[in-house]
């Protein structure tokens, strides 16, 4: 984003689906806890903005979930959807920026990951996209 990708542009609506990939930790970096995620993805979204047409809508997307429902990345992404959520409802008092959480679509009445919409834990099957695209188009 800050090396011009935006330039030129002029897309009605960006939306931001980050944060997911902060929960594992690799060989060359620890895991992000819920307020670094959260930190990262206000972050992102404020670049967005500061390069984005001024009438671009900015819609940031909580992080869906993955892993069982007692899985530490779950709570996770439950607390940075939470900080998200506080924190761009403050931002959108001055910017075309705007949050939504998604998650109760692919989890069961138990808060258990339906399965049906994941290939595996993480990416979503072509039944998963669906649900997510029927879900974003009145952001769009």
């Amino acid at each position: 984003v800050e090396n011009g990708e935006l330039v030129g542009l002029k897309p009605k609506t960006i939306l931001i689906m980050a944060g997911t990939n902060n929960m594992t930790g690799t060989k060359n970096a620890r895991a992000n806890d819920a307020n670094e995620i959260a930190d990262g993805v206000i972050n992102l979204a404020a670049n967005v903005r500061r390069f984005a047409q001024r009438n671009t809508k900015i819609v940031v997307m909580g992080i869906l979930p993955r892993a069982g429902k007692n899985d530490s990345m779950r709570t996770t992404a439950k607390e940075a959807n939470a900080l998200l959520d506080k924190r761009i409802k403050k931002l959108a008092k001055r910017e075309a920026i705007e949050f939504i959480d998604l998650s109760n679509k692919f989890v069961d009445e138990t808060g258990e990951r339906i399965k049906a919409l994941y290939r595996d834990q993480v990416h979503l099957s072509p039944a998963g996209y669906a649900v997510w695209a029927d879900a974003i188009k009145a952001y769009l």
